[in-house]
């Protein structure tokens, strides 16, 4: 046991468990009620803690919190569900006005369908990091002694950890300040609950809830993209820092260690694939909804303030700017995160080929090991790349970005084109 314990003080940690801290204030905040087992270690141990297990709560209060949380923000979808029915339907409002409730209640809607499926999926969820946490820390004990790789993705998780800490922090202040300032200018509108009170009707007791309400409702609906995008990014890094490990052979070894090492390394890819079927299992129709429902928002919120330009305000220009923002932040930190571990997936393939080919033992060990060798190159042929899906449609790859920034610049010039040809004809009547 004592032997265990030193050996668990000397381990890097893994980037599930220097992500707890995250996964905890998600729980405290009724994000995502979960818990955390950790190994026991010894007396004076100030390092991060070597997680054994997540599992979900199956009840208490953080369970009830959850609960509450989503039933607050289902009510408050419907709420603006039926905003955007009644202007659009009975009202007849101007096209802005319609755009603007498309927006903020699409925001609501692709926040609330993320918290839905973690909770739903809340026991699958916790298996599957857990299984990814053990294999994890198999693999950087394994490849602990390949020079200081392991150190150096230790490092990288530690520093995303707080980067993604910072950003919470700031977009929370600033998502509450726009909300809180656009509602104060424009209090019946009717995005906000406020709009709801006869208009001769005026009550500041009233209106700092409504504002308080909704600047709450947009920081929640900043965690449920948080516990997406930071798990997501998370399970990224941890794939492709141990597949870059794994192609990455003790340059000591020749000969037949090197084939051994292969072998392992070949087992251990194999068994994240499968990990990645898992996820692609539970999150693939949630990145397709996500991706689509935010290049959607994206035309609309940059398309607002380019055509109403003069005709509104410049707090409202101001919330429509912070939802571009947003979303283009997360495109561009997403994308390339997840398709990393296609592109890892692939160099992986590659890279032990080209060991093979081209080491300094090759000759010998087809002459010495001709079967074996023969074997190993067979199941490195036959290795299948894996990596995050969009739906079951296509792998998400690096260059999905750019694949999507076009799609988002197609249909924005569209809706302007669309518009302007509206007016033109009105002018013309």
């Amino acid at each position: 046991m004592l032997v265990k314990m030193e050996k668990l003080k000397q381990a890097q940690p893994t980037g599930t468990s220097i992500c707890v801290p995250l996964y905890k204030f998600l729980k405290y905040v009724g994000v995502f009620p979960c818990s955390f087992e950790f190994h026991p270690v010894p007396k004076g141990f100030d390092g991060v803690l070597p997680l054994r297990k997540i599992y979900a709560e199956p009840s208490g209060k953080f369970v009830l919190l959850c609960k509450l949380v989503l039933f607050t923000h289902c009510m408050h979808s419907l709420f603006q569900a039926f905003q955007l029915f009644w202007n659009l339907v009975i009202l007849k409002e101007d096209f802005g006005t319609i755009m603007s409730l498309v927006a903020w209640c699409g925001t609501s809607m692709l926040g609330l369908l993320v918290a839905l499926k973690h909770y739903k999926d809340r026991d699958s969820i916790c298996a599957w990091m857990t299984d990814i946490n053990a294999l994890e820390e198999e693999i950087y004990e394994k490849y602990r002694n390949h020079g200081n790789h392991v150190s150096t993705y230790v490092v990288r998780h530690t520093r995303e950890f707080h980067r993604i800490r910072r950003n919470i922090f700031v977009f929370s202040i600033i998502a509450s300040a726009v909300i809180g300032m656009k509602h104060l200018q424009e209090p019946r509108s009717p995005v906000f609950l406020y709009s709801l009170l006869p208009s001769h009707f005026e009550n500041w007791v009233l209106l700092g809830c409504s504002v308080a309400f909704h600047a709450a409702i947009m920081v929640y609906d900043l965690f449920f993209t948080v516990q997406l995008v930071a798990g997501c990014m998370n399970i990224c890094r941890i794939f492709e820092s141990c597949l870059t490990l794994m192609v990455s052979p003790d340059k000591d070894k020749s000969g037949f260690e090197l084939l051994l090492e292969m072998d392992d390394a070949l087992g251990y890819n194999k068994r994240l694939g499968e990990l990645m079927d898992g996820a692609n299992k539970i999150y693939a129709w949630l990145i397709a909804l996500q991706m689509g429902g935010y290049s959607v928002l994206c035309c609309i919120v940059a398309f607002l303030p380019i055509h109403y330009w003069n005709s509104t305000s410049p707090l409202g220009l101001l919330g429509y700017v912070f939802l571009f923002i947003a979303v283009i932040f997360i495109f561009c930190r997403v994308f390339p995160e997840m398709g990393s571990v296609y592109d890892a997936s692939k160099s992986f393939k590659i890279a032990w080929l080209r060991e093979l080919a081209y080491s300094r033992d090759a000759l010998r060990l087809v002459v010495e090991h001709e079967k074996y060798f023969k074997l190993l190159r067979l199941r490195v042929k036959s290795c299948v790349e894996f990596g995050f899906k969009c739906g079951n449609f296509v792998f998400i790859k690096t260059s999905t970005m750019l694949s999507f920034f076009s799609v988002i610049s197609t249909y924005l010039i569209i809706l302007l084109q669309f518009t302007r040809s509206a007016g033109y004809g009105r002018d013309k009547d």
